[in-house]
């Protein structure tokens, strides 16, 4: 016996489903839906739209996608991603992602699709505590979140540490 997990509601005539076996007869049904290849983070905008990350296990390249709520239609946020995992909207334009295979933490406007690097030079390592969190080596950055004071938490994986940057006059990472 194999287990699925469907998500249908409240995303009408939706699914997604990361098995994509000739044999699932509701893909052969002609559902709408979409395959994934390695999901591995979600985000809940206030208005209920589903932002997914993506990851692709054959090849280095992942993406974000977005789920209308409502209306269950999926587009493609960014994409050639590499191996995109945790999601956190630091704003309600502004959807922030750990790029795991790129040691970074970006963020994506939703409104203009233009992408900004929030910490990490693209090397893995251990660095830059204290420091602009630009200039900080992540290793393997997993999962994000922000608090209410507009702080961001990341879980630094390869590193095993959770590392936290603050925003205002200085970003910096600790």
């Amino acid at each position: 016996m194999s287990a699925k997990t469907i998500f249908q509601q409240p995303y009408p005539g939706f699914f997604i489903a990361a098995n994509r076996r000739p044999s699932d007869q509701r893909h052969r049904a002609g559902l709408e839906g979409i395959a994934l290849d390695l999901p591995s983070g979600l985000a809940l905008d206030l208005a209920g739209n589903l932002s997914i990350a993506d990851g692709v296990m054959n090849s280095k390249l992942g993406r974000i996608l977005r789920v209308e709520a409502g209306t269950g239609r999926v587009t493609t946020v960014l994409s050639n991603l590499r191996q995109p995992s945790g999601l956190a909207f630091q704003s309600p334009e502004s959807l922030c992602f750990a790029e795991s295979g790129a040691n970074q933490i970006r963020c994506v406007n939703l409104a203009n699709r233009s992408v900004r690097l929030i910490a990490g030079v693209g090397a893995a390592g251990y660095s830059g505590d204290g420091g602009p969190a630009e200039c900080a080596r992540l290793n393997r950055p997993s999962g994000i979140n922000f608090d209410g004071a507009d702080r961001l938490y990341i879980a630094d994986t390869g590193n095993q540490r959770v590392r936290l940057v603050r925003f205002g006059e200085q970003v910096g990472v600790q």
